[in-house]
Parts: structure tokens; sequence; C-alpha cells
């Protein structure tokens, strides 16, 4: 995973933690990036196991 993914991925989880007001933050988008984000690195144009997708986005594969 490249700075840039874990930057992105530290930033959401720290929203997550500091943010219970769902109108102050929207998680499910906040979630659909950090997959795609994963979705990018880890696929590469060949698609991608949901090990990898969950290893690379911090997300659980539920």
């Amino acid at each position: 995973m490249d700075y840039e993914t874990k930057k992105i991925i530290e930033a959401s989880k720290k929203g997550f933690e500091e943010n219970n007001n769902p109108r102050k933050s929207i998680q499910s988008v906040e979630i659909g990036v950090r997959v795609l984000l994963a979705l990018v690195k880890t696929g590469e144009g060949e698609g991608a196991y949901l090990r990898e997708v969950s290893d690379n986005s911090g997300l659980s594969r539920s």
C-alpha cells in the first residue's frame, strides 16, 4: 500500500473514531472510498480477491 492510500485510510479511521454524529460525516461514502482505493491498489485492472481488498482497506471482509 502506498503512502497516499495509507494516509487516506488513517484519516478516515480517525474520522470514524472522533465522529459519532452521523450529520458530521457520511460514513458510507468514507467506506466506499476506502474500498475503491483498495480495489485500485490491489486489482491493477485484473480484479481482486476479497481478502486483498479487506487487507488494503483496513475493513473486515464482512
